[in-house]
């Protein structure tokens, strides 16, 4: 079930583990089917309509994350219902 924009929530969460810092992003949205998480990752894809996006931005967060040695994972959002999407860094990772 699609909830209405102004009600959407989001919740951004930090977690340090022994050997890695993760940034989680959770929304209250429709989610995302698990047949297409690995595709909205890959440039150009979109799940948008025509004009409404260019399909570059997690492509971009992607690579930028794994050129630090990090993850970019997608998951459902046990806390919102919606999506997850997290950035796991190694320890070491500066930005």
């Amino acid at each position: 079930e699609d909830v209405e924009p102004k009600h959407r929530q989001i919740l951004v969460s930090i977690r340090q583990q022994t050997d890695q810092f993760e940034l989680w992003l959770h929304d209250s949205g429709p989610g995302i089917p698990s047949d297409k998480r690995e595709r909205v990752l890959e440039a150009s894809y979109t799940t948008k309509s025509l004009g409404k996006g260019t399909g570059l931005g997690l492509a971009i967060v992607r690579l930028i994350v794994e050129r630090h040695g990090g993850q970019l994972v997608i998951e459902d959002s046990q806390e919102l219902g919606g999506a997850a999407l997290g950035i796991k860094l190694p320890q070491f990772s500066r930005f």
